[in-house]
């Protein structure tokens, strides 16, 4: 059964949550430091991290990050019953702690409203400013992704093709960024039954992974934050490149970029192993503040930080077990599509079987 946690302060409870591998731990924890040095005394954070295989050493290590602040909680909670990783698809520089967001309404229903956040971003700005956005009856409250939406514009990498055929979304010019998000928990659980998002993600393989996800099944029903609150930097040539037209959207990001409440390193050039990029000072200052720090400088020394090719594809167990049964191009590949086409009703049944035998 899927643990609900409850609220761990009964007045001005700010929950914030956060999904993370052991890896990732040093550049979350920068995140953390980030989010406790803009804290209010006026309210009380309360701090969650789904993962499935962060260390008890490192958890300790943690908790000593908020020792001696009465106002701030720290928990984290095992999901691994709930997922199932080989039925995920994921790529590039994307892992797949990225759907762990999803199952945040059914985990955290005790809870009216919670804030997600990507770990590698830097805090500038309360959060508890963030979770005081009026969103209504919307399922999310989230920002424009601006390099999304330059890039739809400009049909930058087939973008455009992508969104209207693939995607399908009606209105591509709100298409928002997922790092960053208030979840409506309440319109969320009365929308969606259980699961039912980790399910679509098992049968569509999208390129942003769950923002695209999120994107489709939350169309018409997003709240839009202020830029402000999700700035990537590295967009920036995208959106100089593509202002003509989106004078308005550039003059926003341009804005938002100047004073960041939250900045995403949302790319492959991430700052723990490219200090110069911009604003990569600001995750340093946190970074080195943290009892990870000669963790990180030692992992980047050591080149262990160096970033994946972007078209480095995912290859799932059933995957390499189908590359070494049926070798591409070979004649029991192309009659194994005519049997088994993608999709159809076989091809399910064969996956069901395939994950009831494999199935952690």
């Amino acid at each position: 059964m899927l643990e609900t946690p409850m609220p761990a302060f009964t007045d001005n409870n700010i929950p914030v949550v956060f999904a993370c591998s052991d890896v990732f731990i040093p550049h979350a924890a920068a995140a953390m430091q980030s989010l406790i040095e803009h804290s209010s005394a006026s309210y009380n954070y309360d701090l969650i991290f789904l993962h499935t295989e962060i260390s008890e050493s490192n958890q300790r290590v943690m908790q000593t990050m908020v020792t001696g602040f009465a106002n701030v909680s720290l928990r984290f909670v095992n999901v691994k019953e709930h997922i199932v990783p080989e039925r995920l698809h994921v790529h590039a520089q994307y892992s797949v702690e990225t759907f762990y967001r999803l199952l945040i309404p059914q985990l955290l229903q005790n809870y009216e409203k919670i804030i997600y956040l990507d770990s590698d971003i830097t805090i500038l700005h309360d959060v508890a400013d963030l979770l005081k956005a009026d969103i209504g009856d919307n399922l999310l409250g989230a920002t424009y992704d601006p390099g999304m939406i330059c890039m739809y514009e400009t049909d930058l990498q087939q973008t455009k093709s992508y969104m209207d055929n693939i995607l399908q979304l009606k209105q591509p010019n709100l298409y928002f960024q997922a790092g960053v998000l208030v979840f409506n928990i309440y319109q969320f659980n009365k929308t969606f039954a259980p699961y039912e998002l980790l399910e679509f993600a098992e049968k569509n393989e999208y390129i942003y992974v769950d923002q695209d996800l999120l994107n489709v099944k939350c169309s018409g029903r997003v709240h839009i934050l202020d830029l402000r609150w999700d700035v990537m930097p590295t967009v920036k040539s995208n959106i100089d490149r593509s202002k003509v037209g989106l004078e308005s959207l550039h003059n926003a990001y341009l804005k938002s970029y100047k004073e960041p409440y939250i900045v995403h390193h949302a790319s492959q050039i991430k700052p723990w192993f490219y200090p110069p990029i911009d604003y990569a000072e600001v995750y340093w200052k946190y970074a080195r503040q943290t009892p990870f720090y000669e963790v990180t400088l030692y992992r980047m020394m050591q080149n262990i930080y160096a970033p994946l090719p972007a078209t480095q594809p995912y290859r799932s167990r059933a995957r390499k077990l189908a590359d070494k049964l049926l070798p591409k191009g070979s004649r029991r590949r192309n009659l194994a599509k005519i049997i088994l086409p993608k999709g159809s009703k076989r091809w399910e049944f064969c996956k069901k079987i395939y994950y009831k035998i494999f199935k952690r």
